[in-house]
């Protein structure tokens, strides 16, 4: 059985139950005050069993033949005319019965249905009143005495006339109400398909895009000296086919070098402006650049042979200068970083990204307290020549993250959100989850506090103790 079967079947539930019903009801006033002719009721209670027995259990005959429709309307049209009958014929206010079985049957594609129920009750309402008014049936009434009434001709027509006039037109009405509201539902669904169409393109580009950048956010630190760890959450979150996909502006990449002779750690956390296929972009681009530099550096002797502070600062204009052919429209915030795996000594370009914080013995506090290097491809900024320096002891642990892990969703009281951008809310989590890369994330992940795309960089010296810290920005 199809969806569309088990919907039709659910539609029609009620009017087939309330039939049944009516027609127990017909049957218990029959009994009780025309006994003589008690085998009436079954008329209609048998068919109206059977018809509900055929639409719930072989609902695809009903489908195949769709005249058999007309059962359901003779069904109800005579349990009009049975309770119009036992209530005083023409002096009923069951007469309304009509109009109502008029209404929901106009309520239809097929223009037919709607005007058979019209003239098919009429029909019944007039045989109903000329035999009532002939003397042919007797004028009952089971709501009131039977000795108040007796058949008039005026009150037969007007009582009919009443009826016709109020069942045609509420089938015109009904019919050319449906018609449009169909015509607007049909229109609504065609243009639901299209976007429906359009969405799923769409997710089909963002997919393949994620595919591009997939590769490009790599971890390939190879010291037994540090240890690097990152999570990323964009924002962007949905389902393709059999896939969670997510896309977003933020990337994480680390590896490992050699310059002079000397064994390093490189890495980047970078954020892109913008959301979703924007930001997206702007980490396709950077992630690209930023491998490719690392790719040419294994593979170039003259590279190799840069001092670290050179390779930084080489590395992040080549970056800055790419960016700023984009004229403003893209800029990429970051931290990017060479960590000599030896002796800890580390130089950093903080790119007005949040700043950078260093987990020791416990605590948690910033190691930068402003920002020197405005955003890569910021205009009128041709190069930078400003870093910071830092010296890391065997145990230390470095977080990096984007601005997601500051603004946090904070619901009211009234039920509104708002943005609480306080820094050091962050510090407090490391601290509680002891820097534990997997715990901060899983806390972060787990509520309502994301409002931006979020990737965290832990980055956490093994070596051994070294004599000098530097704090200082060159």
């Amino acid at each position: 059985m199809t969806e569309e079967q088990k919907k039709g079947i659910k539609a029609s539930r009620p009017s087939n139950i309330v039939r049944v019903l009516a027609s127990i009801l017909f049957m218990y006033l029959y009994f009780k005050n025309i006994p003589s002719h008690s085998y009436i009721p079954f008329f209609h209670i048998v068919p109206s069993l059977a018809w509900w027995f055929i639409v719930e259990f072989k609902y695809s005959i009903y489908e195949k033949y769709s005249k058999l429709w007309y059962i359901a309307s003779v069904l109800d049209v005579f349990m009009v005319s049975a309770f119009v009958f036992l209530t005083g014929a023409m002096y009923s206010s069951a007469i309304m019965g009509y109009v109502i079985v008029t209404a929901l049957s106009s309520a239809d594609l097929n223009k037919n249905r709607g005007l058979f129920a019209v003239y098919f009750g009429l029909l019944n309402y007039l045989v109903l009143i000329l035999l009532t008014y002939w003397n042919v049936i007797p004028l009952i009434s089971v709501t009131a005495s039977s000795s108040t009434f007796y058949p008039e001709f005026l009150p037969s027509l007007v009582s009919f006339l009443l009826i016709a006039l109020g069942s045609i037109s509420v089938n015109a009405m009904i019919y050319t109400i449906y018609i449009q509201l169909h015509g607007k539902n049909t229109e609504l669904l065609d243009s639901l398909q299209k976007i429906n169409q359009l969405k799923l393109k769409q997710d089909g580009d963002y997919f393949l895009t994620s595919l591009l950048i997939e590769p490009l956010t790599v971890n390939l630190v190879q010291s037994e000296l540090v240890k690097v760890n990152f999570r990323m959450r964009q924002k962007t979150r949905f389902p393709f086919k059999k896939y969670i996909v997510e896309i977003g502006g933020d990337i994480c990449i680390a590896d490992s070098i050699v310059l002079q002779g000397e064994e390093y750690t490189v890495f980047i956390n970078a954020d892109a402006m913008g959301k979703s296929i924007q930001g997206a972009g702007g980490v396709l681009v950077l992630g690209t650049v930023y491998n490719a530099y690392i790719n040419r550096t294994k593979l170039s002797e003259e590279i190799q042979k840069y001092s670290p502070e050179s390779w930084l600062l080489d590395c992040f204009n080549e970056i800055h200068t790419l960016f700023l052919s984009f004229d403003g429209s893209m800029y990429i915030s970051g931290i990017l970083g060479i960590l000599n795996d030896r002796t800890g000594k580390m130089h950093y370009v903080n790119a007005e990204h949040p700043f950078t914080i260093l987990y020791r013995d416990g605590k948690a506090s910033f190691l930068e307290s402003e920002i020197v290097t405005r955003k890569m491809g910021t205009p009128f900024i041709e190069t930078i020549t400003e870093y910071y320096t830092t010296v890391l002891q065997p145990r230390d642990i470095l977080i990096l993250g984007s601005d997601g892990k500051d603004d946090w969703v904070m619901k009211q009281d009234d039920g509104s959100s708002k943005i609480d951008s306080e820094l050091e809310k962050f510090l407090d989590v490391v601290e509680k989850k002891d820097a534990n890369l997997d715990k901060i994330f899983n806390y972060m992940t787990s509520g309502d506090f994301l409002s931006d795309d979020l990737s965290i960089m832990k980055l956490e010296y093994l070596g051994k103790e070294q004599e000098h810290f530097y704090s200082s920005s060159d």
